[in-house]
């Protein structure tokens, strides 16, 4: 806290485990004509053409090493892992038919799908598992950014073949997110025998899973050309053929959805629904784990007075940011939880907007004359600079003066490392591994703990909850967690972003995305083809995109 003085900080950090993110938007207009009339309404699905992707440029094909969103979501149709998520974020069985835990929840044993082949026809085994693991232990150290596979996996102390279709993995102590931690896409053994280990890393990278689709080609920075892979274990999908552009960025991406030469995107713009006013294009929104809240600076002394934090929480009217600065698409929570994960508390929220309540919380905290305390948040997010100000004007009202500043990604992560700010406006990206220990454990204050909070009863149930020997006592101890962290109020937890898939009407089916596959559901969607293809004149109308 400052008299009278301006502090400032911006953030934009994207980290593949549990990330700062600053977040992007884009503007683009969806051209205003309407296709052709499709088919008959017979028309068969399993005569579907093929469907139409585009994704950016990568830089590592290995799906291991892979950095790149686009091609992480389209590797989903070719490369599989031994578990999925369904719309909880609940693991759930994928190449493993099933598992075992121990006891103890020392160890996990898999009971891997015996009529699994690779693109190859070479049957899957539990050598490729073993093999996966080792390749992923041995990138860890080399690679240049956090990986959504690797910063878990040294709670891993074994992984062996136990039978012709099991494999167990072991780990260092009692570990709850042993699942989730295993869920990174098999690579096939064989193909990196001997001299071809240099393949891993290499342009000439073998695109060869377990999945439904084939890489049929494979042109680099070009196109891929997907094909249903015949022996595919699961269903067959409608769709047997899917054609993939390679674009420099995501704004060529949505243009190229705009034109209607793709049938599939994800938009970055909050307010995605204006595309779905166009009878071309139709969307599907999903709940992500893009977090947006406010932390405190627990080195003051002032933010370490509950009720104050309480009386921030209750001030702020967060179904009025949720309706006029989000649209509507997200989750309102007093957590770091997602609403509609497994692991939620399941209570209706607590911090209601309430005005009364927040004044006399802060009547019963002495704060000094004249202070103005600053609201730290990243420039170029124009939901994130109008939600710091909506939360100044409600902070007002209740006799709390803030004072909203904005600047650059670079000089927030200095500030924040230096504990330099009253208040942060940010959020976190959190990945599919549920854990809240870098954000709130007194030992990760050189982590994600920048807001320096310090608590031993949360120390002890973080690590209750990474400890936890079942599913059982997992969910148990999320939700003492939970009920202790709505009590404490370390951050103002604000909302979790709703995501999209938009897509052509012409994409008929159920498919069902979620965070960790927005090709989920696959197998039941189809495309019914357009009587004539749109002429020159009618094709795109040209557009605009801006984020950061």
């Amino acid at each position: 806290m400052k008299q009278k003085q301006l502090l400032g900080l911006g953030l934009a950090l994207l980290l593949s485990i549990a990330g700062l993110t600053a977040c992007q938007s884009d503007v683009a207009e969806i051209p205003e004509e309407i296709p052709e009339e499709t088919a008959d309404l017979d028309y068969h699905p399993a005569d579907s053409p093929p469907l139409r992707l585009a994704v950016t440029r990568p830089t590592q094909m290995n799906p291991l090493l892979n950095d790149n969103d686009t091609l992480f979501q389209v590797y989903h149709l070719i490369y599989e892992s031994m578990i999925t998520f369904d719309d909880h974020m609940k693991p759930e069985p994928l190449l493993a038919e099933s598992w075992e835990l121990d006891d103890q929840g020392m160890s996990i044993t898999f009971n891997l799908r015996s009529n699994v082949t690779w693109h190859d026809g070479e049957p899957f085994s539990p050598e490729d598992v073993v093999f996966t693991f080792q390749v992923l232990r041995e990138q860890a150290a080399s690679l240049a950014y956090p990986n959504l596979y690797v910063n878990n996996l040294q709670q891993v102390s074994d992984v062996r073949k136990t039978g012709d279709h099991t494999v167990r993995f072991t780990f260092t102590r009692p570990y709850s997110n042993m699942l989730e931690t295993l869920a990174f896409p098999v690579l096939p053994q064989h193909l990196f025998a001997g001299q071809n280990r240099n393949r891993l890393t290499s342009s000439q990278f073998p695109l060869v899973g377990t999945g439904r689709y084939k890489v049929e080609s494979f042109e680099a920075s070009r196109s891929m050309k997907l094909h249903y892979y015949p022996s595919y274990w699961g269903r067959k999908p409608y769709i047997e053929e899917i054609d993939v552009i390679v674009v420099p960025d995501h704004q060529a991406q949505l243009s190229l959805f705009e034109s209607g030469e793709i049938d599939l995107v994800e938009p970055l713009t909050v307010d995605w629904i204006k595309y779905t006013d166009h009878e071309a294009v139709s969307g599907i929104s999903y709940p992500s784990t893009q977090y947006e809240f406010i932390g405190f600076n627990f080195r003051q002394e002032i933010w370490q007075n509950q009720n104050l934090r309480q009386a921030v929480a209750h001030a702020i009217d967060r179904d009025m940011i949720m309706k006029n600065i989000y649209f509507g698409h997200g989750h309102l929570t007093d957590v770091p939880v997602l609403p509609t994960s497994w692991l939620y508390h399941g209570e209706e929220l607590r911090y209601t907007h309430d005005v009364t309540e927040a004044r006399r919380l802060v009547e019963s905290v002495e704060l000094p004359e004249s202070a103005i305390f600053t609201l730290l948040t990243n420039d170029g997010n124009p939901q994130r600079e109008k939600m710091a100000n909506a939360v100044a004007e409600a902070l007002a009202e209740v006799g709390i003066t803030i004072e909203v500043e904005t600047v650059s990604w670079q000089v927030l992560q200095e500030r924040l490392a230096a504990g330099q700010f009253d208040l942060v406006l940010t959020g976190w990206h959190f990945s599919m591994v549920p854990d809240l220990s870098f954000a709130f454990h007194s030992t990760q204050e050189s982590a994600g703990n920048f807001i320096g909070y310090e608590n031993a009863i949360i120390d002890q149930l973080l690590e209750s909850v990474f400890a936890a020997p079942n599913e059982a006592q997992k969910l148990e101890r999320w939700q003492q967690l939970q009920q202790y962290l709505l009590q404490e109020v370390p951050y103002v937890s604000l909302l979790f972003k709703e995501h999209a898939v938009l897509h052509r009407t012409s994409l008929k089916g159920e498919l069902t995305p979620n965070q960790f596959n927005i090709f989920r559901g696959i197998e039941a969607a189809y495309l019914i083809p357009q009587r004539e293809e749109a002429t020159d004149e009618t094709a795109s109308d040209e557009s605009s995109e801006s984020g950061s």
